[in-house]
């Protein structure tokens, strides 16, 4: 039965194929080797040469453990093997413990555990002896299948209460193998720690396995819903973060690049700072962050509604209103990464002043987003965020960088003049000026929609 399922899984795989996947990974590759050869280059002979040493086994959990964070978002992006039988299967005289192996086959064959092991082995080749660099592959390969065990176990349990025992048995991993490391290494050297990591690697993975086996998964769609309601009550507002909250695509984008930038924000600012003293150009980073948190939905205004928008303009809802209530709420999600970046004025990263008119002209920079729905496509809301270009078009990439104008405006003003605090002031300005246009470019992007509004439709049923 195992053999039956590899083959309707190797049949699926090739009728299925995903290039854009596997162009994704093959641009992972090649920037790791364009980086070992751009190193080579420079370094005019072999980088590592320098620092080889009969010590270096000492490094190799570390080595392994560094790119831990990293296969595990990869995975989480690009990771798409089955978790449950389908209806199909279930039909079938296919036991649950067939399945369950068949889900350990896939995670051994499945090339994203693989990715990373033959990384860390042509590093540790540069570093090491090939012995060591054999223990260090071995590792890692123990570690990513493990890793890829529980993202299938976390894409087969259903509800927060059967995922939550993943999410510990990761934490537990990190929080006993580090003593069990240190122990083993003070009995048994560096050759020891590596075996003591092995082996609570091995038993995570088991452990997993494990759970993977006793979870059940039910492929059918709830009949019933014991409670209804609104996040927001009966307020039409409610719709624009309703929309963020539950698509995947959206809310992955949004926070993923919320999380970027800010960390951008407070990383280069903290370096800049020792570098540039008191200049204004440090504040190009607060700037691009408060701007790139609505920016993402921002430019494709009514893309979210043009799944839907026959149906609102039988509703009585004016195009004003809805690009009133967009600019609101994008005003809303500037403020929210404003709040994140209010720490980095205690910790002298950037000073009260320069956190307000960034702010400012990020807020009053959302007024050059508005004109979008007049040329924007209808997303797809439920589809991966990942390398994802549906909904865009040639309009939509032109006007993007028109909206690259206030920071435009902003580095030049940094770069001109030397006082940051007159920088400071004109960018305040400008920002309030952008917001007190607010109202007539609503009127009149209102007007231009519905001067144009079949035309609209037509394009949001493509």
């Amino acid at each position: 039965m195992l053999k039956i399922l590899l083959q309707l899984w190797w049949t699926q795989k090739r009728r299925t194929f995903d290039w854009k996947r596997m162009g994704i990974f093959i641009y992972m590759v090649l920037c790791v080797v364009v980086g070992l050869v751009v190193g080579h280059w420079q370094g005019g002979s072999n980088p590592f040469e320098a620092i080889r040493s009969d010590n270096l086994e000492l490094i190799i959990v570390p080595l392994v453990v560094m790119f831990s964070p990293m296969e595990l978002l990869m995975k989480f992006l690009l990771k798409t093997d089955a978790a449950g039988m389908d209806d199909y299967l279930r039909s079938k005289p296919v036991p649950q413990a067939t399945w369950n192996r068949f889900l350990l086959v896939l995670n051994l064959l499945d090339y994203l555990n693989w990715f990373i092991p033959i990384m860390v082995f042509g590093l540790s080749c540069l570093l090491m002896s090939a012995g060591y660099a054999l223990l260090a592959f071995g590792l890692s390969l123990t570690l990513n299948i493990a890793d890829g065990l529980l993202i299938t176990g976390l894409r087969k349990a259903q509800g927060w209460e059967y995922k939550l025992p993943l999410w510990l048995m990761l934490l537990f991993y990190y929080c006993l193998a580090i003593p069990f490391m240190i122990f083993f290494m003070s009995w048994f050297g560096p050759f020891g720690s590596v075996v003591a990591w092995f082996l609570a690697t091995l038993g995570f993975g088991a452990t997993v396995y494990a759970y993977l086996c006793y979870v059940k998964h039910y492929n059918e769609q709830r009949g019933q819903q014991a409670k209804a309601g609104r996040i927001g009550g009966s307020s039409l507002f409610s719709m624009e973060y309703i929309s963020l909250l539950r698509s995947k695509r959206l809310r992955t984008g949004y926070l993923t690049l919320v999380v970027v930038m800010t960390l951008q924000a407070y990383l280069q600012n903290r370096t800049m700072s020792d570098e540039i003293g008191e200049s204004a150009m440090a504040g190009i980073f607060l700037l691009l962050a408060v701007m790139f948190s609505s920016m993402m939905l921002g430019q494709w205004i009514f893309g979210i509604e043009g799944n839907f928008f026959h149906g609102l303009m039988t509703k009585p809802v004016s195009v004003y209103g809805m690009l009133e209530r967009k600019f609101l709420f994008f005003l809303l999600l500037d403020s929210i990464t404003a709040v994140l970046l209010i720490p980095g004025i205690f910790l002298g990263y950037w000073t009260t002043m320069a956190w307000l008119s960034t702010l400012l002209l990020g807020a009053g920079s959302n007024v050059l987003l508005l004109p979008t729905c007049l040329f924007s496509k209808r997303i797809d809301l439920f589809s991966s965020a990942f390398f994802n270009y549906q909904g865009a078009n040639m309009g939509v990439n032109v006007y993007g960088f028109v909206v690259l104008i206030p920071v435009a405006a902003y580095a030049l003003l940094a770069i001109f003049i030397d006082n940051a605090l007159v920088v400071y002031a004109i960018t305040a300005v400008l920002g309030l000026l952008l917001l007190g246009t607010s109202k007539g470019v609503l009127r009149l992007v209102a007007h231009k929609f519905m001067a144009k509004r079949y035309k609209r439709m037509e394009d949001f049923m493509k």
